[in-house]
């Protein structure tokens, strides 16, 4: 299988009786491009990086080594060009970068409900966010936008707890701008689908998918993105 996926060679290095490391540089002619250890052996660490090219090899530890081990090498193999990395979980971000590479399933289910409920803080701290930024977005499109400023801090507080004037000042933008009014409008839509105690589990599913497909066709870029976020959840 590792063959059709482009593997050239594999080494067993209990059938390699010369020094392993010069074994795999005169193999890949002076050395590798890239090497990975995902053992987390601090010995298999120290080969890969060894058995990359002079000048301009890389080599990566994916692997976990064991609490207090240290890994060693000369100096000379690092002023020489070879670089030294690290990662976790491929440079992605758990939070933002996952629901990106794992397909969101395309229904709302059960599933799906029960675990936008368990991140309903986390999907109202993104929903701030995103109203802060499409704020910020459609103020610098207002010329006369200085009665406007200021209004972020209120767009997490409910209508009924702004001060007059500041909500009279919320008013007017939302009818200025119809994507942030939306955007606005859609947050109190979501909070209800869990605060509903009375609603049967069937219909807050109904409910919950109803408003994933009105935001993914609103054609609001923030709205799209919380929903594909909303329909991963579950896959996490």
């Amino acid at each position: 299988m590792a063959r059709q996926f482009g593997m050239t060679h594999f080494v067993n290095p209990n059938n390699v009786t010369t020094d392993l490391v010069a074994h795999l540089v005169s193999l890949t002619d002076g050395g590798a491009d890239y090497t990975f250890d995902c053992t987390g052996n601090t010995t298999v660490m120290r080969q890969a990086l060894e058995s990359c090219h002079r000048g301009w090899g890389v080599s990566v530890i994916v692997g976990v080594a064991g609490a207090g081990q240290e890994i060693r090498t000369r100096p000379f193999q690092l002023v020489t060009g070879r670089k030294w990395l690290g990662t976790a979980f491929g440079g992605a971000r758990g939070r933002t970068d996952v629901p990106k590479i794992v397909s969101p399933r395309p229904v709302v289910d059960s599933a799906t409900l029960q675990a936008v409920i368990d991140n309903r803080y986390d999907v109202l701290a993104r929903y701030a966010g995103s109203l802060k930024k499409l704020y910020r977005e459609e103020l610098a499109k207002l010329q006369d936008n200085a009665s406007f400023k200021g209004l972020k801090q209120w767009l997490e507080v409910e209508a009924h707890q702004m001060p007059d004037d500041w909500r009279k000042r919320l008013d007017a933008m939302l009818v200025r701008s119809q994507s942030l009014a939306t955007l606005y409008a859609m947050r109190a839509e979501l909070t209800a689908v869990w605060n509903r105690t009375n609603a049967s589990r069937e219909q807050l599913v109904a409910d919950l998918q109803s408003w994933c497909q009105k935001a993914e066709a609103s054609g609001i870029r923030q709205l799209q993105d919380l929903s594909v976020r909303m329909r991963s959840y579950a896959l996490a």
